[in-house]
């Protein structure tokens, strides 16, 4: 009988020892997340997505019909075309009175959402990492070690022309 309790009293603490590590376990990987870069969200872009029908794609360019996107009408103003047909999404900043820069939406790092900081005049990652980047693309703070990709555009008539391919 006595060595029935035995094995009983060590499967109760094994069970128990073994879910405590389990939850240790769990908390630990949790907190590791958390705590590295591009985990959650510390930064919320103000850029709002261009409809579908305030842009057309021709050939290997993005014609955006400023008339139909307040978001950007005036300085500081930033707003998103997120479309299947194109490689990457875009982010497009209006940086000057006569000046928009176009850059990949995602974060080099781990492809979270971007948004323009005009205050500072840089790009920084939505994520917990805040990866911030510079308007030529270039990494100014990581954990991004890459540069985000930047496309050239253009103004004719009432037109944003940006060239993707």
């Amino acid at each position: 009988m006595e060595s029935f309790v035995n094995k009983e009293t060590n499967r109760r603490e094994f069970v128990k020892t073994a879910g405590l590590a389990g939850a240790g376990i769990i908390f630990a990987t949790t907190t590791s997340t958390l705590l590295t870069g591009c985990a959650s969200i510390t930064y919320v872009s103000q850029a709002t997505r261009i409809p579908k029908d305030a842009y057309t794609i021709v050939n290997n360019y993005v014609d955006v019909e400023l008339a139909k996107v307040p978001e950007l009408s005036s300085v500081g103003g930033s707003a998103t075309i997120e479309d299947p047909d194109l490689e990457n999404y875009l982010l497009i900043a209006r940086t000057s009175q006569d000046e928009y820069t176009v850059v990949s939406s995602e974060c080099t790092h781990r492809g979270k959402a971007l948004g323009y900081d005009h205050e500072n005049n840089r790009f920084q990652c939505s994520s917990l990492g805040s990866s911030k980047f510079r308007l030529d693309g270039t990494v100014i703070e990581g954990p991004a070690d890459k540069p985000l990709k930047v496309y050239n555009s253009f103004i004719s008539q009432d037109l944003l022309m940006i060239e993707v391919g």
